[in-house]
Protein backbone atom coordinates (compact mmCIF):
# COMPACT_ATOMS: atom_id res chain seq x y z
CA UNK A 1 0.00 0.00 0.00
CA UNK A 2 1.59 3.45 -0.56
CA UNK A 3 -0.99 5.14 2.11
CA UNK A 4 -2.94 4.65 4.55
CA UNK A 5 -6.65 3.42 4.68
CA UNK A 6 -8.96 5.73 5.56
CA UNK A 7 -11.95 4.10 4.11
CA UNK A 8 -12.09 1.01 6.30
CA UNK A 9 -11.67 1.14 9.98
CA UNK A 10 -10.92 -2.66 11.27
CA UNK A 11 -12.16 -3.84 14.82
CA UNK A 12 -9.42 -6.14 16.06
CA UNK A 13 -10.71 -8.88 18.31
CA UNK A 14 -10.41 -12.41 19.43
CA UNK A 15 -13.65 -14.72 18.90
CA UNK A 16 -16.04 -14.70 21.57
CA UNK A 17 -15.22 -10.83 22.37
CA UNK A 18 -17.89 -8.95 20.82
CA UNK A 19 -16.00 -7.70 17.94
CA UNK A 20 -18.63 -9.00 15.46
CA UNK A 21 -21.24 -6.88 17.11
CA UNK A 22 -19.42 -3.71 17.85
CA UNK A 23 -19.07 -3.98 14.11
CA UNK A 24 -22.75 -3.92 13.90
CA UNK A 25 -23.33 -1.41 16.11
CA UNK A 26 -21.58 0.72 14.71
CA UNK A 27 -22.25 0.21 10.79
CA UNK A 28 -26.07 0.21 11.79
CA UNK A 29 -25.83 3.62 13.79
CA UNK A 30 -23.96 5.19 10.61
CA UNK A 31 -26.31 3.63 7.63
CA UNK A 32 -28.99 5.72 6.46
CA UNK A 33 -31.77 3.21 6.44
CA UNK A 34 -33.13 1.18 8.98
CA UNK A 35 -31.71 -2.45 10.25
CA UNK A 36 -32.63 -4.97 12.22
CA UNK A 37 -30.57 -7.88 13.62
CA UNK A 38 -31.47 -11.59 14.27
CA UNK A 39 -30.01 -12.92 17.45
CA UNK A 40 -29.73 -16.68 18.27
CA UNK A 41 -30.44 -17.80 21.54
CA UNK A 42 -27.25 -17.04 23.04
CA UNK A 43 -26.64 -13.88 21.38
CA UNK A 44 -24.62 -14.91 18.31
CA UNK A 45 -24.75 -12.12 15.75
CA UNK A 46 -23.02 -13.34 12.77
CA UNK A 47 -26.06 -13.22 10.61
CA UNK A 48 -24.86 -9.06 10.67
CA UNK A 49 -23.14 -10.79 7.07
CA UNK A 50 -26.44 -10.64 5.76
CA UNK A 51 -27.60 -7.56 6.33
CA UNK A 52 -26.46 -4.71 3.49
CA UNK A 53 -24.94 -2.66 5.93
CA UNK A 54 -21.66 -4.68 6.27
CA UNK A 55 -18.29 -5.32 4.02
CA UNK A 56 -17.65 -8.57 5.65
CA UNK A 57 -15.58 -9.59 8.49
CA UNK A 58 -12.19 -11.43 7.93
CA UNK A 59 -12.88 -15.06 7.58
CA UNK A 60 -9.14 -16.10 8.98
CA UNK A 61 -8.10 -16.43 12.59
CA UNK A 62 -4.87 -15.05 14.06
CA UNK A 63 -2.75 -17.81 12.12
CA UNK A 64 -3.23 -16.21 9.15
CA UNK A 65 -0.70 -13.22 7.73
CA UNK A 66 -2.32 -9.76 8.17
CA UNK A 67 -1.82 -9.65 4.56
CA UNK A 68 -4.64 -11.81 3.84
CA UNK A 69 -6.72 -10.28 6.40
CA UNK A 70 -6.14 -6.28 4.80
CA UNK A 71 -6.39 -7.71 1.38
CA UNK A 72 -9.83 -9.65 1.95
CA UNK A 73 -11.48 -6.57 3.59
CA UNK A 74 -10.26 -4.08 0.54
CA UNK A 75 -11.77 -6.48 -2.05
CA UNK A 76 -14.64 -6.61 0.02
CA UNK A 77 -15.16 -3.05 0.29
CA UNK A 78 -14.97 -2.69 -3.67
CA UNK A 79 -17.42 -5.34 -4.55
CA UNK A 80 -19.75 -3.50 -2.09
CA UNK A 81 -19.17 -0.30 -3.68
CA UNK A 82 -20.20 -1.25 -7.20
CA UNK A 83 -23.24 -0.94 -5.62
CA UNK A 84 -24.72 2.51 -5.87
CA UNK A 85 -27.33 2.00 -3.04
CA UNK A 86 -24.88 0.59 -0.94
CA UNK A 87 -22.37 3.42 -1.20
CA UNK A 88 -25.76 5.72 -1.15
CA UNK A 89 -27.06 4.24 2.26
CA UNK A 90 -23.75 3.43 4.04
CA UNK A 91 -21.41 6.57 4.07
CA UNK A 92 -17.62 6.05 4.94
CA UNK A 93 -15.59 4.75 6.73
CA UNK A 94 -16.93 1.27 7.06
CA UNK A 95 -16.05 -0.86 9.72
CA UNK A 96 -14.57 -4.51 9.60
CA UNK A 97 -14.08 -6.87 12.01
CA UNK A 98 -10.87 -9.01 12.12
CA UNK A 99 -8.34 -11.50 14.13
CA UNK A 100 -5.58 -9.67 13.81
CA UNK A 101 -3.02 -9.09 16.90
CA UNK A 102 -0.61 -7.30 15.85
CA UNK A 103 -2.33 -3.70 16.64
CA UNK A 104 0.90 -0.88 15.44
CA UNK A 105 1.08 -3.30 12.09
CA UNK A 106 -2.77 -2.93 11.65
CA UNK A 107 -2.22 0.80 12.30
CA UNK A 108 0.92 1.11 9.76
CA UNK A 109 -1.99 0.27 6.77
CA UNK A 110 -5.04 1.78 8.54
CA UNK A 111 -5.26 5.44 9.55
CA UNK A 112 -7.94 4.21 12.71
CA UNK A 113 -8.65 0.70 14.29
CA UNK A 114 -10.29 -0.64 17.41
CA UNK A 115 -8.89 -2.82 19.83
CA UNK A 116 -11.08 -5.11 22.08
CA UNK A 117 -8.91 -5.93 25.33
CA UNK A 118 -9.87 -8.52 28.54
CA UNK A 119 -8.51 -9.45 31.22
CA UNK A 120 -7.18 -12.81 32.82
CA UNK A 121 -10.36 -12.90 34.97
CA UNK A 122 -12.21 -12.80 31.65
CA UNK A 123 -11.20 -15.57 29.68
CA UNK A 124 -13.46 -18.22 31.42
CA UNK A 125 -16.59 -16.65 30.79
CA UNK A 126 -15.29 -15.49 26.92
CA UNK A 127 -15.00 -19.17 26.32
CA UNK A 128 -18.12 -19.90 27.85
CA UNK A 129 -20.04 -17.34 25.57
CA UNK A 130 -17.38 -18.81 22.02
CA UNK A 131 -19.05 -22.75 23.52
CA UNK A 132 -22.73 -21.34 23.33
CA UNK A 133 -22.37 -18.86 20.13
CA UNK A 134 -20.63 -20.36 17.82
CA UNK A 135 -20.40 -24.87 18.64
CA UNK A 136 -24.17 -24.95 20.02
CA UNK A 137 -25.94 -21.92 18.18
CA UNK A 138 -24.02 -22.27 14.97
CA UNK A 139 -22.67 -25.18 14.46
CA UNK A 140 -25.68 -27.00 16.44
CA UNK A 141 -23.09 -29.41 18.59
CA UNK A 142 -24.10 -31.27 21.54
CA UNK A 143 -21.37 -34.00 21.92
CA UNK A 144 -20.06 -33.37 25.61
CA UNK A 145 -16.41 -34.01 25.25
CA UNK A 146 -16.28 -32.25 22.11
CA UNK A 147 -17.73 -28.93 23.71
CA UNK A 148 -15.32 -29.34 26.73
CA UNK A 149 -12.40 -30.06 24.29
CA UNK A 150 -13.13 -26.48 22.39
CA UNK A 151 -13.79 -24.72 25.91
CA UNK A 152 -10.49 -26.17 27.29
CA UNK A 153 -8.57 -24.99 23.84
CA UNK A 154 -10.33 -21.47 23.90
CA UNK A 155 -9.22 -20.89 27.12
CA UNK A 156 -5.70 -22.10 26.28
CA UNK A 157 -5.73 -19.61 23.46
CA UNK A 158 -6.73 -16.61 25.46
CA UNK A 159 -3.90 -16.91 27.84
CA UNK A 160 -1.29 -16.72 25.47
CA UNK A 161 -2.39 -14.10 23.80
CA UNK A 162 -3.62 -12.14 26.79
CA UNK A 163 0.04 -10.29 26.80
CA UNK A 164 -0.58 -8.44 23.70
CA UNK A 165 -4.38 -8.01 24.23
CA UNK A 166 -3.87 -5.24 26.57
CA UNK A 167 -4.98 -1.56 26.02
CA UNK A 168 -2.66 0.31 23.94
CA UNK A 169 -3.29 3.71 25.13
CA UNK A 170 0.20 4.82 23.68
CA UNK A 171 -1.58 4.54 20.41
CA UNK A 172 -4.80 7.12 20.71
CA UNK A 173 -6.20 8.25 19.75
CA UNK A 174 -6.00 6.63 16.55
CA UNK A 175 -6.94 3.50 18.10
CA UNK A 176 -9.96 2.96 20.51
CA UNK A 177 -9.43 0.92 23.24
CA UNK A 178 -13.11 -1.21 24.20
CA UNK A 179 -12.65 -3.93 27.22
CA UNK A 180 -15.08 -6.96 27.07
CA UNK A 181 -16.23 -5.42 30.59
CA UNK A 182 -17.28 -2.45 28.76
CA UNK A 183 -18.96 -4.62 26.16
CA UNK A 184 -20.84 -6.93 28.29
CA UNK A 185 -21.24 -5.05 31.88
CA UNK A 186 -20.04 -1.51 32.03
CA UNK A 187 -22.60 0.77 32.13
CA UNK A 188 -24.12 1.06 28.22
CA UNK A 189 -23.98 4.52 28.23
CA UNK A 190 -20.65 5.11 28.43
CA UNK A 191 -19.90 2.30 25.92
CA UNK A 192 -22.05 4.06 23.42
CA UNK A 193 -20.15 7.29 24.32
CA UNK A 194 -16.91 5.91 23.35
CA UNK A 195 -18.46 4.41 20.03
CA UNK A 196 -19.46 7.87 19.69
CA UNK A 197 -16.74 9.55 20.02
CA UNK A 198 -14.28 7.95 18.44
CA UNK A 199 -16.60 7.66 15.03
CA UNK A 200 -18.74 10.93 15.17
CA UNK A 201 -21.38 9.27 14.44
CA UNK A 202 -24.34 11.02 17.04
CA UNK A 203 -25.09 8.72 19.97
CA UNK A 204 -28.78 8.53 19.04
CA UNK A 205 -28.17 6.71 16.53
CA UNK A 206 -26.59 3.84 18.04
CA UNK A 207 -29.50 1.18 18.75
CA UNK A 208 -29.23 1.13 23.08
CA UNK A 209 -32.41 -1.77 22.74
CA UNK A 210 -30.20 -3.91 20.54
CA UNK A 211 -26.88 -3.89 22.45
CA UNK A 212 -29.02 -4.61 26.06
CA UNK A 213 -30.79 -7.88 24.15
CA UNK A 214 -27.20 -8.70 23.22
CA UNK A 215 -26.32 -8.23 26.68
CA UNK A 216 -29.26 -10.30 28.25
CA UNK A 217 -28.78 -13.06 25.95
CA UNK A 218 -24.74 -14.00 26.20
CA UNK A 219 -25.17 -13.19 30.01
CA UNK A 220 -27.84 -16.26 30.05
CA UNK A 221 -25.18 -18.32 27.70
CA UNK A 222 -22.45 -17.29 30.26
CA UNK A 223 -24.67 -18.41 32.80
CA UNK A 224 -26.08 -21.54 31.69
CA UNK A 225 -22.13 -22.96 29.97
CA UNK A 226 -20.80 -24.19 33.53
CA UNK A 227 -24.13 -26.29 33.84
CA UNK A 228 -24.18 -27.74 30.47
CA UNK A 229 -20.48 -28.50 30.10
CA UNK A 230 -20.53 -29.83 33.69
CA UNK A 231 -17.81 -27.84 35.00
Amino acid sequence: MSRKNFDIIPISFIAGTGGRFISYLLNSAKSNVPVEIKFSKYGNTHDIWNLDIEIGATPYDLTVSLDKHITFLIKELSRKQNNSEFVKNNPLPYYGSCHIDDIEELLFYFDKAIHITYDIEDIPMISYVLVGKQMIDQCQHDQLLFLRHFYRSHTTLLKSRLPIRKARTDLEPNLLNISWKDIIFNDPDLLIEKLSNFSSIAIDKFKMEDLLEWRRRTNSCINEMPVLLEL
